[in-house]
């Protein structure tokens, strides 16, 4: 029996334990037992319940205690300070992996504080991330490993498209959460550019569930000073196994895929909304352009550029569900995508990794 322990602080319904929630899903009899660390829970259990032991309200010292009781074959901190900080003022520990997920810059700098005495090897997932970690640590090639995050095929799939014609507006789909990083007011100033130039839309604000008042307020107000509000549809928080269904509800309407993100570790709903046939146009930034090669599916453009944008948004939506060349131009598309980004191919080689870095000890 393996035994791994996942450290990371925020159990939130988000990115990074969807994905530890998809790694789980890919361990079907397999001798590994897996345990999951949060020093808050903020729906965590929801994705991991039941999959693995959860620990919720670990701070540094529980943490220490867990380690000492339970004899764990590796660790994986997840951009998490604190709990790599109190790992090296242990006496021992079983082998260390830094997961890097995060591609916001002022959160990256915990990397150019590790400490001198923990020994780690590092994951990340994209090329992209891989730059960000070389340029604040140093880090042989053979100890930095890129591994994709694992898509849900079995949820995430294309189908063939069925227009609907109930003159609903098409949907303009933004996802993530409502903050600076991810960049909400550019969406809804690209909204409010194509009101004025009369494409009719809604704009559906996916995510968010976690954003204070004086936030939500600053939302709301925003979106009614551009004058979109009558448009504006806000789902602040959409269960992983319902959104197969939004997006298709989306595409069936002629709706379209926006992000304005101001970088990427990875971009994995914006993958998802390409695997389930959803066309996406993107901020050119972070690990973007490396998910699809293909600008016809998914065009990108520069922040500084919100007129390509909103020009990009012009010329698709609503339209492309007509147009069978477009159809099958995505059909071939996410065809290639599924295969690049096999679940199982990626699964079974970061669980490959782990198994190989505990028998380090």
């Amino acid at each position: 029996m393996i035994r791994v322990l996942f450290l990371y602080r925020y159990g939130i319904l988000g990115g990074v334990c969807t994905q530890i929630h998809h790694r789980l899903l890919k361990l079907k009899d397999s001798p590994i037992e897996v345990h999951c660390g949060f020093m808050s829970n903020q729906g965590a259990e929801e994705l991991l319940e039941g999959l693995c032991f959860l620990h919720f309200s670990l701070d540094v010292e529980k943490m220490q205690r867990l380690v000492n009781d339970v004899e764990f074959d590796v660790i994986v901190v997840i951009d998490t300070e604190e709990y790599i900080e109190k790992i090296s003022q242990m006496e021992s520990s079983p082998p260390i992996i830094i997961e890097v997920h995060t591609s916001i810059e002022r959160n990256l700098e915990y990397l150019k504080r590790l400490p001198d005495s923990i020994d780690a090897k590092f994951i990340t997932v994209s090329q992209y991330m891989k730059g960000e970690i070389e340029k604040r640590v140093e880090v042989s090639e053979e100890d930095l490993l890129v591994i994709g995050n694992i898509v849900d095929g079995d949820k995430f799939y294309y189908t063939p498209v069925k227009s609907e014609n109930d003159n609903s507006y098409p949907p303009l789909v933004w996802i993530g959460k409502i903050d600076d990083h991810k960049n909400w007011r550019l969406a809804m100033e690209i909204s409010s550019m194509l009101n004025i130039d009369g494409i009719k839309h809604e704009l559906w604000i996916i995510g968010g569930h976690t954003a204070n008042q004086n936030t939500t307020e600053e939302f709301f107000s925003t979106a009614e000073e551009l004058g979109i509000i009558e448009g504006l549809k806000w789902f602040d928080k959409i269960k992983h196994d319902e959104m197969p269904n939004m997006l298709r509800s989306a595409i069936r309407r002629g709706g379209i895929g926006l992000v304005t993100s101001k970088g990427e570790s990875f971009g994995m709903s914006i993958l998802e909304s390409l695997l389930a046939g959803l066309p996406v146009i993107c901020s050119n930034t972070g690990a973007i352009p490396e998910l699809c090669q293909n600008q016809e599916y998914m065009p990108i453009f520069d922040l500084e550029d919100k007129h390509k944008a909103k020009n990009e948004v012009a010329g698709l939506i609503g339209e492309w569900v007509k147009n069978d060349e477009f159809l099958e131009m995505v059909e071939k598309e996410t065809e290639r995508l599924a295969e690049r980004y096999s679940s199982e191919d990626i699964g079974e080689r970061y669980w490959r990794k782990i198994i190989e870095i505990s028998k380090e000890k």
